[in-house]
């Protein structure tokens, strides 16, 4: 994955620290396609934002790609669903 990476970035000229492709290709591993779209996508940010590609602002960008973590939603399961609805309409389940 981090060879793949390496390639996309001297192919699309994009300026990414050795750090940041091992993070990206250590918590991406869905797909080639996810792998190389994290990548541009913090590149372009970075480029957007006039900010330099580095490891504090990878975690910011792929925050919503990246799977578990602190921040990460909990699981929306259908029980729960059940309970909130039958919660706000004063119901028992």
């Amino acid at each position: 994955r981090i060879a793949i990476l390496r390639k996309k970035a001297v192919q699309e000229q994009l300026n990414a620290p050795p750090e940041v492709l091992e993070f990206i290709a250590s918590r991406i591993s869905r797909n080639i396609r996810e792998l190389e779209g994290a990548l541009i996508r913090v590149t372009a940010f970075a480029s957007l934002n006039r900010q330099p590609v580095d490891l504090g602002l990878t975690e910011i960008v792929l925050k919503d790609l990246i799977p578990g973590g602190e921040e990460s939603a909990p699981e929306i399961t259908a029980p729960a669903i059940m309970a909130a609805t039958a919660d706000y309409f004063g119901l028992t389940v």
